[in-house]
């Protein structure tokens, strides 16, 4: 012990690097979990939106970034000083990048470790052959989020690891300036207590490295490294363990099992890290399991305070469990899903001058005082601070603090801020602030925060809801003080800022004017860019027209280049440049962009057009809607010119369809939708031959079932319901299930909970369907695909009725057909 404290001391009063900006060396940038960076002068709100902010530049790694990435600033490697932002990945991969770029002598890692060798019979763990569960895919390796030690350069991470049938967890202490490993390190995980608990052994609880998944991120206090772990899909047996290992050493000091005369409790947390006081407790919350303060101290369902290590237990200072806790741990509603935020110290002489806000599946939320966090009473939670139930819709990861207020990003839910203290009262708001018009799917949210003190708040979020259909996820960036003012989200120019794959529970760091994502295989930096050349403009609407037409285009940039296509293929560089207005004399789609010198390149515009050489009595409502020639069935009504689907109902289902058939063989129909406040579930576009009254169920079958026989239906898709994403659109037949496979809409910028108007088309000339959508308030939003079908074998004929069908569920939206036309 002597030899280390003393190698500790010499690196402390000798250290190698140089700060120079903001550090971020622990999850959600402080041991409090506020995720607030108060020192950002160059993210602000006037600054961060698409044309001035977008992806800078990328770095491949080895698998799926589960933990968020941490940044030093100013580190001296290699002869040169970097600022250098570190990586981890479930490949059992750490790497150290320059922060700043990846050309030249920063094109390649500054170090990368890894803890596998497969020749040797060391490998990850896979998580279908060996845990049997896909919450970690498609590899565990390194989950919980590394904690740096800045004054001794280490990097502490857990890595977990299969060796030749045997399963390990091991700390590893890295270097921040070689990779190389410190304090004798690694240090292989065990630990064990008494109790009777499952798995118990001769009245000994043992640590299973198999059993046990290492979600919850690493903490940094009082000179100890805190480990806390849960399960692998609730895989029997397991508990909740919290070990404390000293810091210079890495020697275990200290254990708490939540579980020891019981089962399950673990410490999840959506992958926050334990919180830490300045007197050196920690806070944590725990999951369904066990709950028995008489019997043996078994704290499932609880935010429970650890003090400093005591005769190697790490002991039991105080606790809260909600007066539910059986209904919670009955229907599998943890509590610990959310981890536990400290808000800051209020003045003395306050009733609670130190509080804590925590929240899990259930949807509500408590306030604690940190000095008495209440216990259990059986009846109700009366001896808390506050309770706010049905805040949200359940957290999977934790909120953010700033400037008196409080973030919270739910699943099936829109972001929302919660003032605290206002008016002296220690309280949070009982209702939120602000909200984003946005509903994020599951997993939900963690935000991060950006601000320069009390000033220019933004409020950073990764959407992840895409992970299981394997799409992008998406950055996105609020206004802090009004969160319905989106500034910018990646899918505005999602050819240029698409961040890599959705990982869930990802974090984003926030630092030094710039934004460090972990994604799937990769690590996207975004931060300021150089002026993006206007956005081509057209002179004519997107729309359709019974004559040939002439369109302009025109950008708000002097000398700047525009190419464009006519076909609706992706214009480039290489593109036709523009010089003489373009004749439109067939149906088609024109697409352009700009470039300027000194200038990136403008987002890709798109423009919808549509010559009718003649009509055919079809669906003719290019001004709106009459009753006249439509039948309704179910929900449906006119809302003014508009056919309204479904309204702000639950359980609603709708259709409308031309009361003559229409050719199913060759035909264009174009057709303008909004959804408004739109949760679920969706629309289609339908052609079917059963009959005019043909309509599904409600909510997830979009009005859609398999009582439609004989038809085609292409879907506008609100909500996840088989693994599709919340955002999508398909086509299915003969009233299959609208569900997968699906496209999902997110990687082009369509957004179908915008509450915008999207312009749609299809075309079919017997052998495939051509579907093109555009958002009609932002023209750079534009989705095309191909279906191929035989449209009128599937019907069952030359024609077919043509219409729409909609439904909600237990979430609403109210959806309407503006426009239609079918020739």
């Amino acid at each position: 012990m002597t030899n280390s404290l003393s190698l500790g001391l010499c690196c402390f009063l000798a250290p190698v690097f140089a700060q120079t900006g903001v550090n971020v060396t622990t999850y959600h940038n402080d041991n409090s979990r506020t995720g607030q960076n108060l020192s950002e002068s160059l993210l602000t709100p006037g600054t961060v939106n698409t044309s001035q902010f977008g992806k800078l530049f990328s770095q491949a790694v080895d698998g799926y970034v589960y933990a968020q990435p941490l940044y030093v600033s100013g580190l001296k490697i290699g002869g040169a000083t970097h600022n250098v932002v570190y990586v981890a990945t479930e490949h059992d991969s750490v790497y150290a990048f320059d922060a700043d770029g990846n050309k030249g002598a920063s094109a390649n890692p500054l170090w990368k470790v890894s803890f596998i060798n497969p020749a040797q019979g060391i490998t990850t763990v896979d998580s279908n052959a060996d845990i049997n569960c896909g919450d970690l895919v498609p590899e565990v390796g390194i989950t919980g989020t590394p904690v740096i030690d800045l004054p001794r350069n280490i990097l502490y991470v857990v890595a977990k690891t299969k060796e030749n049938g045997l399963f390990f967890q091991r700390l590893h202490a890295l270097d921040l300036i070689t990779g190389a490993e410190r304090s004798g390190g690694p240090a292989t995980i065990e630990a064990a207590v008494a109790g009777h608990g499952v798995g118990s052994v001769n009245g000994h609880i043992s640590f299973d490295a198999l059993q046990e998944s290492q979600r919850a991120g690493l903490a940094l206090a009082n000179g100890y490294v805190y480990i806390s772990w849960a399960s692998h899909c609730d895989h029997d047996p397991y508990h909740g363990w919290t070990i404390a290992y000293n810091s210079i050493s890495l020697k275990p000091e200290a254990v708490w099992n939540s579980s020891a005369n019981g089962t399950r409790g673990g410490v999840w947390q959506g992958g926050a890290a334990p919180a830490a006081d300045m007197n050196g407790n920690l806070f944590q919350a725990t999951g369904n399991g066990t709950f028995d303060l008489t019997a043996g101290m078994d704290l499932g369902d609880s935010v429970v305070k650890l003090g400093l290590p005591v005769s190697k237990k790490l002991p039991v200072l105080d606790s809260f469990t909600p007066f539910n806790e059986s209904s919670l741990n009955r229907s599998d509603a943890d509590l610990g899903s959310g981890g536990v935020l400290l808000l800051p110290d209020l003045a003395a002489g306050s009733a609670h001058p130190h509080l804590l806000v925590q929240s899990g599946k259930q949807g509500t939320v408590y306030l604690l005082d940190r000095d008495h966090l209440g216990g259990f009473n059986p009846v109700s939670d009366a001896q808390i601070v506050q309770e706010i139930p049905g805040a949200h819709n359940g957290v999977w990861g934790m909120p953010a603090y700033w400037n008196n207020n409080v973030y919270f990003g739910a699943q099936s839910d829109v972001l929302k801020a919660f003032s605290f203290n206002a008016g002296n009262s220690g309280l949070l708001s009982t209702t939120p602030t602000s909200t984003s018009s946005l509903v994020y799917g599951y997993p939900g949210l963690t935000p991060s925060i950006s601000a320069s003190g009390a000033g220019n708040g933004i409020v950073w979020l990764l959407q992840s809801d895409a992970y299981s259909s394997n799409g992008p996820a998406v950055l996105r960036a609020y206004d802090a003080t009004n969160l319905a003012n989106e500034l910018y989200d990646s899918n505005q120019n999602s050819a240029r800022d698409n961040p890599g794959g959705a990982v869930k529970f990802a974090v984003p760091t926030v630092a030094n004017g710039k934004v460090y994502v972990g994604a799937a295989y990769q690590l996207s930096v975004f931060g300021p860019l150089a002026p993006a050349t206007g956005t081509p403009a057209f002179s004519l609407a997107s729309g359709v027209y019974s004559t040939t037409q002439t369109v302009a285009l025109s950008t708000t940039t002097p000398d700047a280049e525009i190419h464009y296509t006519v076909d609706g293929s992706t214009p480039t560089q290489l593109s036709p440049i523009y010089k003489t207005p373009l004749p439109v004399a067939a149906t088609g789609t024109v697409r352009a962009l700009a470039n300027a010198k000194g200038h990136s390149i403008s987002p890709v515009a798109s423009a919808i057009y549509t010559i009718q050489r003649k009509a055919n009595g079809g669906p003719d409502y290019l001004s709106g809607f009459t009753a006249a020639g439509l039948t309704f069935n179910g929900s449906t009504l006119l809302n003014g010119a508009r056919l309204q689907l479904t309204s702000q109902i639950g359980s609603e289902a709708g259709s409308a369809f031309f009361n003559t058939p229409v050719r199913a063989t060759v035909f264009t129909t174009d057709f303008t939708f909004q959804l408004t406040n739109a949760v679920a579930d969706g629309i289609t576009f339908c052609l079917q031959n059963t009959g005019l009254t043909a309509l599904g169920f409600a909510g997830g079958s979009l009005g859609y079932d398999n009582s439609i026989g004989q038809s085609v239906a292409v879907k506008f898709d609100l909500f996840d319901n088989q693994g599709e994403g919340v955002n999508s659109t398909g086509i299915y037949t003969d009233g299959q299930f609208p569900g997968v496979p699906a496209i999902d809409l997110t990687p082009s910028g369509i957004d179908l909970h915008s509450g915008h108007v999207f312009y749609s088309r299809f075309r079919y000339a017997g052998t495939s369907l051509t579907q093109e959508l555009l958002d009609v308030n932002d023209p750079t939003k534009y989705f095309r695909t191909v279906y191929p079908i035989d449209i009128g074998a599937t019907v069952g004929g030359i024609s077919a009725y043509a219409g729409f069908t909609g439904g909600t569920g237990g979430l609403l939206a109210t959806q309407e057909i503006l426009t239609w036309n079918l020739f």
